[in-house]
């Protein structure tokens, strides 16, 4: 700007630049900048920090009326009879813009993979792992070979057969009467439903409420047709603009110890 002194015209007050009010930033996170020519004699009136927004010329920028006066710069002109002022206009910590405190929500489906041992398959048989062994001058195999699911067996059947792992050795009088169906296969890859629920709000005291249901037993918004019971894990939060963020994840399961989870 031209450092040549204003021409004053009567009561010139407080000017307004071209270019001004001036709106920026990501919503919910706004500034609004005034930039003013300003007479000496008017200079005392310039507003204290905290001065809440107001335009009565522009009525666009009302809708911000949540801003409050965050920094002023003042610099004298020459000739002294006329000062810049720069106004900048911010929403204080904790304040919502526009008194905006609902809450945005989202929920994002995912699966989480992981290896599980071969025993905790759904359809496990107790002859995918382990060998058949039968006592000297048995040739035949019980009917139960191909659908047990442990090594329970009648008394009088554990003195003609009897499983063993694949490493075990076979003791004497004793062969492998019929090998493990899957050597080699010790586990599986399988996975949990998962659901990210994300709130958004600019009020962090409706978001902290939500923590209070953390590893409680708890049924997110949207369970994406995913059956049986819901975990919900620990709260992350994190300032984004003017806007807090929540995010927990929600994990799916067949069955929950109601002993060591209560309901939220």
């Amino acid at each position: 700007m031209s450092e040549n002194p204003a021409k004053l015209i009567g009561r010139i007050g407080w000017v307004m630049q071209p270019g001004y009010p001036e709106l920026s930033g990501e919503e919910g996170d706004e500034n609004i900048t005034e930039r003013y020519i300003v007479a000496a004699s008017e200079i005392a009136a310039i507003p204290l920090p905290g001065t809440a927004y107001s335009n009565t010329e522009h009525e666009f920028f009302n809708m911000f009326s949540g801003l409050r006066l965050r920094s002023r710069t003042v610099r004298a002109m020459t000739g002294g009879k006329t000062y810049e002022v720069v106004l900048v206009y911010a929403y204080p910590p904790g304040m919502a813009p526009l008194g905006d405190t609902e809450v945005y929500e989202s929920v994002e489906y995912s699966t989480r993979e992981f290896s599980a041992p071969l025993n905790q398959h759904p359809d496990y048989r107790y002859n995918w792992d382990h060998k058949l062994l039968a006592a000297e001058g048995v040739v035949s195999s019980p009917s139960w070979w191909s659908t047990a699911v442990d090594d329970r067996m009648k008394e009088e059947e554990a003195r003609q057969w009897r499983w063993a792992r694949p490493d075990e050795s076979v003791p004497d009088q004793w062969r492998v009467l019929l090998p493990e169906e899957k050597p080699g296969i010790t586990s599986y890859l399988t996975g949990v439903a998962v659901v990210t629920h994300t709130c958004r709000s600019a009020s962090r005291t409706k978001l902290i409420r939500k923590i209070a249901d953390d590893f409680h037993i708890a049924t997110p918004p949207e369970t994406f047709g995913a059956t049986g019971f819901w975990l919900r894990g620990g709260s992350s939060m994190r300032k984004e603009g003017r806007y807090w963020v929540q995010r927990v994840t929600y994990t799916n399961t067949s069955k929950l110890d109601g002993d060591i989870y209560v309901e939220a």
